[in-house]
């Protein structure tokens, strides 16, 4: 259940922020709706890169690269305004962006397989629906925030529950470590 409470909580901390990128970056920073389109190219590509890294590190160190990563979209959630004022800026924040929500996404995956080997399609059923209840919940949490306060605070708001899911995740990962090699760190 910890592993679903983690996965709801900082889905919603990316998808407060993820849901509005676009008009963010047209209003906010002021930059083209290409831009827009491919800052969110970059941020999908970048992906490609979590992927790889997870690949190489994730059966001996999924906690730590899960924990590192929501740590990292902390920080990218936390200087998402502050970026706004260059396209650099957002196209490097958005890099480390994406990397940090694949490993995200692929971490929690083999988290949940292996705390359910018994029954993985249930298991891999409910953290996809639980992963869209996070989707729903950031979107809703982002559109408040554009409404009554200002779509420039979509990226501190994202980053409170990003802040609660980093520690979370190092609460859970200490006290139920899931692969031998973290079991015997």
């Amino acid at each position: 259940m910890s592993i679903y409470l983690l996965t709801v909580v900082v889905v919603t901390a990316h998808y407060t922020a993820y849901s509005y990128i676009e008009p963010f970056v047209q209003n906010i920073a002021g930059f083209s709706a290409n831009f827009a389109t491919a800052l969110l190219l970059l941020l999908g590509g970048a992906g490609i890169i979590g992927s790889v890294i997870f690949g190489k590190l994730g059966n001996q160190y999924a906690s730590a690269l899960v924990s590192t990563a929501i740590a990292l979209l902390l920080v990218c959630l936390a200087l998402l305004l502050p970026a706004a004022n260059s396209e650099i800026h957002l196209g490097v924040l958005s890099i480390f962006w994406g990397i940090a929500m694949m490993i995200i996404g692929l971490g929690m995956q083999v988290k949940v397989l292996a705390l359910a080997p018994d029954a993985t399609d249930v298991a891999m059923a409910l953290f996809s629906g639980i992963f869209n209840i996070g989707i729903g919940a950031g979107a809703l949490v982002g559109n408040q925030v554009s409404l009554h306060w200002s779509m420039s605070m979509i990226g501190y708001v994202g980053a409170v529950p990003a802040f609660a899911a980093l520690i979370w995740s190092i609460i859970i990962f200490r006290r139920w470590p899931v692969t031998l090699e973290e079991q015997t760190q």
